[in-house]
């Protein structure tokens, strides 16, 4: 004889209930214009169910339908018991509103058994139909569910908190998560509300907790960067560029769309003052905005517009979804966007560099593709003798360079403007200078110009000091987009070295072991941890107290496979990030 119990989906044999639970809901159209699809009495995923002896308040057993909705429980013997269908899954724990009724809530029926016994129930709509807040509660158990399966499988979020949510339902036509994933709240009454891709957006909100758990107190470019994840992985969950909302509708009009094909120069992460309130609204998804929220909606689209088109293009091998998967987990609450495009971009080839370059210089989200090797040098066969610079040209999208010096690395002043370079790599002799001779810095800085308010982007290489330290002397890389007429910032205003530092590995690429090495300005708590590029941690080298000064730690990674691994420092005041390649 089986063991009594609830069994999901299993056989049941003996005195048992079985049968299968179904629902309907919602889901967001190819076309804008359309009215939501429908679907009905479709398989209800690990839906709720429980049952007990009847007049007992303590169930006999509670468990989750399969995934297809196949639930049953063997029993103890013939008898009558009642079985309950909750409204909630694994993913959802609870649905609550005092504006449910409690039939609503859940369904009880009272069975006499005496042997094998099915029922099959539909949630359909509830009892308020089709707008009710049972139908939409329904829809939020059912999509908030797929969304997880998609973060947890596709994406191989292993990080992602299994604790259950709680869906709370209200009136209105909108959708959010309250802090600390507490409450995901939908409001009904409306085309937004019921959404399936809304319902996917919020519920990224709930992960994006899971990895930056700061409740609400988030800067303008990390709460843009959280609307932009959210849109473009609920746009790849569907496989279409249509996003809906935000905003509220009447039943069955139209609402505000976000054309995830359309992010272009129409919406640009810098904002421009030609563009025309219905165009606003209706393609970048954002309502007329006050300068409090910096524009966080607009903003968030120009990102998700420019992970859609690394998505699609067609001439590439890039996961757009697990990269930025990987650069989302990879920032702070002090991250900025040009940081984010450096995590996200970060250690790609030549061709896919490409691709990030276009598809973010032309959102304005920075500038041109940072020069490299950029390389000093004091030819003997010359007189007199100059500094000759020589870098390497990574840009398709340049206006052109600008070669800036420097007597102590503080205040700059530029010495040439040069055309773009087709292919190959830059060169310029500073005929203001004589080699050896005084100390200088240099860098060279890639800058592209709009027509448009978002004025000229600059991207600077790292700094190089002629002559060199011990053969050394490059100072801090930096990656820093400026723009001289909408942020506001100088000419020469391009981050400079600072004490505290995440130096980078050696070797690199290495096998099995490297050593990371970095310094501190104050004494302090410092965390060093290392994920995949899946975004996995997979293992933790430093998060302890630490003095002032330089230190270094050992990185082994004989029982990992080879590949791309991100080591992630923070301190109280600041965070680095670095890539290091591992080769067996």
């Amino acid at each position: 004889m089986p063991v009594p119990g609830c069994q999901g989906g299993g056989i049941v044999t003996e005195h048992g209930i079985s049968g299968q639970v179904s629902l309907n809901y919602h889901e967001t159209p190819d076309d804008k214009d359309n009215a939501l699809i429908k679907h009905i009495s479709e398989e209800f995923p690990k839906a709720k169910y429980s049952i007990a002896r009847a007049g007992s308040n303590n169930p006999y057993c509670t468990d989750y339908a399969s995934e297809s909705g196949f639930y049953s429980a063997d029993l103890p013997g013939p008898g009558t018991y009642t079985l309950t269908f909750t409204m909630a899954n694994d993913v959802a724990s609870v649905v609550e509103s005092t504006l449910l009724s409690s039939c609503d809530a859940t369904q009880s029926f009272t069975l006499s058994v005496n042997g094998p016994t099915t029922l099959d129930y539909d949630w359909g709509w509830g009892v308020d139909g089709e707008h009710g807040h049972t139908a939409v509660a329904l829809n939020g158990l059912y999509h908030a569910r797929e969304m997880h399966k998609y973060y947890k499988t596709e994406l191989g979020f292993e990080l992602l908190n299994d604790a259950q949510i709680k869906i709370n339902v209200e009136d209105g036509d909108e959708a959010g998560v309250s802090p600390g994933k507490e409450r995901f709240t939908i409001r009904t009454g409306g085309k937004y509300g019921r959404s399936s891709e809304i319902i996917m957006h919020e519920y990224g909100h709930v992960v994006q907790f899971d990895i930056l758990d700061q409740g609400f107190n988030f800067r303008a470019d990390i709460d843009a960067i959280r609307e932009g994840a959210a849109d473009f992985f609920a746009a790849d969950k569907t496989d279409h560029w249509l996003f809906g909302g935000p905003g509220a509708s009447s039943l069955d009009g139209p609402v505000p769309w976000r054309e995830l094909s359309k992010m272009n120069h129409i919406c640009p992460w810098l904002p421009s003052d030609n563009e025309s309130v219905s165009d606003w609204n209706r393609i970048c998804g954002a309502r007329i905005l006050s300068t409090t929220t910096a524009y966080r909606y607009k903003q968030g689209m120009a990102l998700a517009g420019a992970a859609w088109d690394i998505r699609e293009n067609s001439g590439s091998n890039i996961n757009a979804a697990s990269l930025l998967m990987s650069a989302l987990q990879a920032i702070t609450i002090n991250t900025t966007i040009i940081e984010f495009r450096d995590a996200f971009t970060n250690e790609t080839d030549t061709q896919s560099s490409t691709i990030f370059e276009s598809v973010f210089t032309k959102r304005r989200i920075g500038g041109p593709n940072m020069p490299s090797n950029l390389a000093v040098t004091c030819p003997t066969n010359r007189n007199p003798r100059r500094p000759e610079l020589t870098w390497a040209d990574n840009s398709s999208q340049e206006t052109g360079y600008l070669v800036e010096r420097s007597t102590n690395n503080t205040d700059w002043s530029q010495i040439a403007a040069l055309p773009a370079i087709a292919a190959g790599n830059g060169a310029y002799t500073d005929t203001g200078a004589t080699c050896p001779g005084s100390v200088y810095y240099y860098r060279v800085v890639a800058y592209k110009d709009y027509t448009d308010p978002a004025g000229t982007l600059k991207t600077s290489s790292v700094v190089v000091k002629y002559p060199p330290d011990g053969g050394g002397g490059n100072a801090a890389q930096s990656m820093v987009s400026l723009s001289d007429q909408v942020i506001g910032l100088q000419t020469d205003s391009v981050a400079t070295h600072t004490e505290a530092s995440l130096h980078g590995a050696y070797p690199n690429p290495f096998n099995p072991i490297t050593t990371v090495r970095f310094s501190l300005a104050e004494a302090g708590p410092v965390r060093l941890r290392v994920y995949d590029v899946l975004g996995r941690r997979v293992a933790v080298l430093a998060d302890s107290d630490m003095v002032a000064g330089a230190h270094s730690v050992k990185f082994e990674a004989a029982h990992l496979p080879s590949g791309m691994y991100l080591l992630r420092m923070e301190t109280a005041r600041q965070h680095w990030t670095h890539w290091v390649s591992l080769v067996k």
